[in-house]
Formats: structure tokens, sequence, C-alpha cells
């Protein structure tokens, strides 16, 4: 009974076709529900590898952008130290020849107003007892030096100075004593004048080399005060810098090598 309902259904097409439906149906169905968290793992995985190469692409960029960043910087210094030294050099056409340029490499924060250490010694011509200016003005002395290096006591670290000045007037020049420097005024002090002729304020200052050892015409600045009294040895006057003592990156060692 049984293989001869078997081969009914065998040889009509059409039930075999009816018997199948439910089945395929049902089949179809548990492919779409297994499939769905392939699909959803394909194309969540899609979607890491996209944020992976963005995030890939951002690092890039971001590491681009430093480095034009780093270039830019490199550039702007560049320029500045570039204006620096060209201001050097037309400062030092002012200034009594020979004279040597140098770097400050050395100014510690403790000694900011004391002293600085240049870039530039024996070899290049400096000796102690030369006079150092920047920015066209006198700053103060070379105290020692090695085969390239040199230190420099700044002027604005107070008192015994002693460098011969002389100041321009209407009449002609008064010579004097550069004795000393006011850190708190901001002025050097010229005392000891040979003459009681009249000095006006705004007068120039320079040196005067009288001493036989320190070099003449360095400008040391402009007369911002003057102090009268009988005894002319005894008339003051101040004397505003023509150099910055608070920004010195580059300066002038001027005298005989």
């Amino acid at each position: 009974m049984f293989f001869t309902f078997l081969f009914f259904i065998l040889r009509n097409s059409s039930v075999i076709s009816e018997i199948s439906k439910p089945v395929n149906s049902v089949v179809s169905k548990v492919d779409y529900v297994v499939a769905v968290p392939f699909r959803y793992v394909n194309a969540l995985g899609e979607n890491i590898s996209s944020l992976l190469d963005t995030y890939s692409e951002n690092e890039a960029l971001k590491k681009r952008i430093d480095e034009l960043t780093d270039q830019q910087k490199l550039v702007d210094d560049l320029t500045e130290e570039n204006a620096e030294l060209k201001k050097v050099l037309e400062n030092t056409s002012d200034l009594p020849s020979p004279s040597i340029s140098a770097q400050v490499i050395v100014r510690s924060p403790v000694s900011w107003y004391d002293s600085l250490t240049i870039n530039a010694g024996k070899k290049s011509g400096v000796e102690n007892g030369m006079l150092v200016a920047a920015d066209n003005g006198l700053i103060g002395k070379v105290a020692s030096t090695s085969q390239t290096t040199a230190s420099v006591n700044l002027f604005s670290s107070g008192s015994n100075l002693d460098i011969p000045v002389k100041i321009s007037t209407s009449s002609g020049n008064v010579y004097g004593i550069l004795m000393s420097y006011d850190s708190e005024e901001n002025l050097f002090l010229v005392s000891e004048l040979n003459s009681s002729e009249k000095i006006d304020t705004g007068s120039q200052v320079a040196t005067s080399g009288l001493d036989g050892k320190t070099t003449a015409n360095i400008s040391v600045g402009t007369v911002g005060e003057v102090e009268d009294a009988k005894d002319s040895l005894n008339r003051k006057l101040y004397i505003i810098p023509a150099a910055d003592f608070s920004d010195i990156a580059y300066v002038t060692v001027v005298g005989e090598k």
C-alpha cells in the first residue's frame, strides 16, 4: 500500500509541486533568518573598514598640518633672524671700523643685565677691553675671551664704568666720564665735565677714546637731564641709552685687532 502511494506521488508532478511549496517556503524563511546576521556582520565590517580608512586619512592630514605649521614657524624665525642681521649690518656701517659682528649665545635670567656671551672670540679678533655695541648703541666691554667665544660685561650692571665720552653742543664738544648706570631710571650718569658750557637736553653723547684704550665715536645716547653745579667737574648729565639692554640678540665688537 505504501509503495503504491509513493509511486502515485512520483508519477504525479502536480502533487509533488503542491507538497514542495510549503517546504520551500519554510526553507526560504529559514535561509532569510539565518542570512540576516551574516548580512549585518558584513555591513558592520564594511562600516568599520570605512571608519578606519577615515581615521587614517585624518591622522595623515593632522601630521601634514603639523609639518606645515612647523615649516611656517621656521620660515617666520628665519625671516625675523634675517631682518635682525640686516639691521646689524646697517648699524655696523655707522660704527667705527674695524668691527666684528656676533650673536648672543648665552644670557642667564639671573644675570640678565650683568653679562652675556657671544659666539666670537680670539679667532675672530676679539680681545679683552674692546667696547661692544647693540642697535648702534654702547652696551658693554669684553671681559674675557676663548678661541671662539667672549664674555661681555654689560654697562647696565652698575658703577665704575670709567669710559671717556664727548657731548656735542652748539659751540663744540664737551668732554666727561661715563660713570655709572641707574637701573631703576634706565639712565647713564656722566660727570667730571671739562667745561661749564651750556648743554641742552637731546644733545648727542658718544665715546671719545681719550683714554687711549677705547674706540671713539660709539653712540652712548642722548642727554635727558642736566644737573648744573658751580664746579664743572660736579655737573651731572643723565643720558638716555641708545641701546635697549632688555633685548640684545646681536652685537658688534668695536676696536683694533
